[in-house]
């Protein structure tokens, strides 16, 4: 299969959040039109890695969000500010729980992905015992 990056529009608020009018992820193409999520957004909301989306191509060939088919169990959560010498454990933590990351902005903003066996709550816990300062960006649990 063949991955490609498919953009996604964002609406920054009156303060300037997220500071992008669009944030482009990768995605696996799984039939024509059709994609799989393949990485963490840390901008788009409601957005998960295994989701099942559909995109077109713009007149320019770049490819399009238009709707999701099918939504994942998996979680996001963005925390700010978890830079390595602020939160040296937090990080490793997050890894032990089976959760991954990525990082941006020199460390100051991570994009955690929670699968379903990872426990939402759990993780939620051992940022709020750290001090982090975290939102939902698109929760699945229950």
């Amino acid at each position: 299969m063949v991955n490609r990056k498919v953009a996604f529009k964002l609406t920054p608020d009156a303060d300037g959040w997220p500071p992008a009018v669009e944030e482009t992820l990768w995605a696996e193409e799984i039939e024509d039109g059709v994609y799989s999520i393949n990485n963490i957004p840390f901008y788009v909301r409601d957005v998960s890695p295994g989701d099942i989306i559909v995109a077109t191509p713009d007149l320019k060939g770049v490819l399009r969000y238009e709707l999701t088919l099918r939504w994942s169990k998996v979680s996001v959560i963005r925390v700010l500010g978890a830079s390595v010498e602020r939160f040296p454990d937090l990080l490793q933590a997050l890894k032990s729980a089976g959760c991954s990351y990525e990082g941006i902005s020199n460390g100051t903003l991570y994009a955690v992905s929670v699968p379903p066996e990872a426990g939402y709550d759990a993780v939620v816990a051992m940022l709020e015992a750290a001090g982090a300062d975290y939102e939902e960006a698109s929760r699945r649990h229950t």
